[in-house]
């Protein structure tokens, strides 16, 4: 593992011949360079990776301490990057004491006239999207060569959308019709072993703070018949990332994880300045009863269980 004398010294190397300073920009970077990034200002100096925000000035980004470094100057915050990797591709914001100053969209290619698709690139980044009304977003459906053709095949509203090979398909000004699974799929050249390769996402749309409360979206849009299994989803957009949310069954009691129900909860950090944390929660009903599992289930914020939304199996 290369110690932190190791990589300023590569930091400060490749600093001049690539590093990038100063406003919204997008760069294209070999995938096994090395890559360097800047942000200078008088007040407290802050990068996030979006969603995530590098909090601690001076320590490695990765937890190996391998590739990633963030090294402070003063009035320069550098991140150093060392042999980028696909998963680099994203956006890189700079803030100063809070405000955001600069931004650097960097993505990854290895001139491969096949390529591959780039969906998910990492952990962090989620194939689940939470938005507001009128809260533009990107589909990351997106490949590693500007070569294949990429394909919406499935959009909730019907509606069409621009594409950008480097970071997917923009949505302006979303409204409620864009809540739902969207499918796409990257077509590569002819002559490419790797044809076709496909990728779902799921889309929650809400609305105003007025009107900001739990939703759930039904995931397994299957026949409730006797033996299937059935798969919901709840969400909710919050300042507070210990709230939670809870399910109640038609018979009035908090469903946990027992028997043939399975309740899984996240809760995550968006790069959103407004309701930053995002809240989830997903109900498994295995091998579904009519008999006993019919009736309305209701997703409850915990805080307020005014906050609710219901949905009638």
């Amino acid at each position: 593992m290369p110690s932190t004398n190791v990589l300023l010294f590569l930091a400060m190397a490749f600093l001049c011949l690539l590093s990038v300073n100063g406003e919204d920009q997008d760069k294209n970077v070999l995938v096994g360079s090395n890559f360097t990034l800047q942000c200078t200002g008088d007040g407290k100096l802050t990068w996030s990776f979006e969603p995530e925000l590098l909090i601690d000035n001076t320590k490695s980004f990765d937890e190996q301490g391998s590739r990633w470094a963030l090294l402070n100057f003063g009035q320069t915050l550098v991140i150093f990057i060392k042999s980028v990797t696909y998963q680099d591709t994203g956006n890189y914001v700079c803030w100063e004491d809070g405000v955001k100053k600069s931004s650097t969209y960097l993505f990854a290619n290895d001139q491969d006239e096949c390529g591959q698709l780039l969906v998910p690139l990492h952990e962090s980044e989620s194939t689940q999207f939470m938005v507001y009304l009128g809260e533009s977003f990107w589909i990351p459906c997106r490949a590693t060569t500007e070569n294949a053709t990429i394909i919406l095949d499935y959009v909730p509203s019907g509606n069409q959308f621009d594409y950008n090979p480097k970071r997917g398909f923009y949505v302006p000004d979303p409204t409620l019709y864009e809540s739902g699974i969207w499918d796409c799929r990257a077509v590569m050249p002819p002559h490419c072993p790797q044809r076709d390769a496909a990728h779902t996402f799921l889309v929650h749309v809400t609305g105003d703070d007025k009107e900001s409360r739990p939703r759930i979206v039904e995931l397994d849009n299957t026949d409730k018949v006797e033996g299937s299994n059935v798969h919901l989803n709840c969400y909710f957009s919050t300042d507070n990332k210990l709230e939670e949310l809870f399910w109640v069954h038609p018979n009035g009691s908090t469903i946990q994880t027992i028997d043939r129900f399975l309740v899984d909860k996240i809760a995550y950090k968006t790069g959103r300045e407004a309701h930053p944390f995002d809240i989830s929660t997903d109900l498994h009903i295995y091998n579904f009863s009519p008999e006993f599992d019919s009736g309305t289930y209701t997703c409850t914020l915990q805080s307020d269980e005014n906050l609710t939304d219901r949905i009638l199996l």
